[in-house]
């Protein structure tokens, strides 16, 4: 089962939210499709607009080798065929971080963790220790961001 909090955060938000993530972790984030393998590799969160909607929040502190893969040669979306991502998250020791959509009909922004939602053949690293920073992480949310009115 999967755990979530929501996360509806302004950029002033989301600027302290790094801030507190580099300073419980070495954390490394992940964009969900770039046109090259080293541009899903971000330091910041991008100017929200197409495509900077969702990231992924690696603790390097838990091992894991992301594989890539491309988008098809026949996707929908002309601009975006060929991207890379990451084919490999499922199972993974990530967070992801997704934003509030522009709109006032979007859903509303989350900090999601798969746990073993998506792992049937289970996880292989720490799941008690990623745990505790997930916990870590989620009550400095709703400590720090609650007063501002934005979860």
């Amino acid at each position: 089962m999967g755990r979530q909090i929501a996360a509806n955060l302004a950029e002033e938000d989301e600027s302290e939210f790094l801030h507190f993530l580099r300073r419980s972790a070495d954390i490394q984030l992940i964009r969900s499709f770039a046109r090259t393998k080293d541009a899903l590799f971000v330091d910041a969160f991008e100017p929200r607009g197409a495509g900077n909607w969702t990231y992924y929040i690696w603790n390097r502190a838990f091992p894991w080798v992301p594989t890539f893969a491309q988008t098809r040669a026949d996707l929908p979306d002309v601009e975006r065929r060929g991207w890379y991502y990451i084919d490999n998250m499922s199972a993974a020791p990530l967070l992801e971080y997704t934003r509030k959509g522009p709109d006032a009909n979007a859903k509303d922004g989350r900090l999601y963790w798969a746990k073993t939602f998506s792992a049937p053949n289970g996880l292989a690293y720490d799941v008690p220790a990623f745990e505790r920073w997930y916990e870590a992480v989620t009550k400095w949310l709703c400590q720090s961001v609650k007063a501002t009115g934005a979860l």
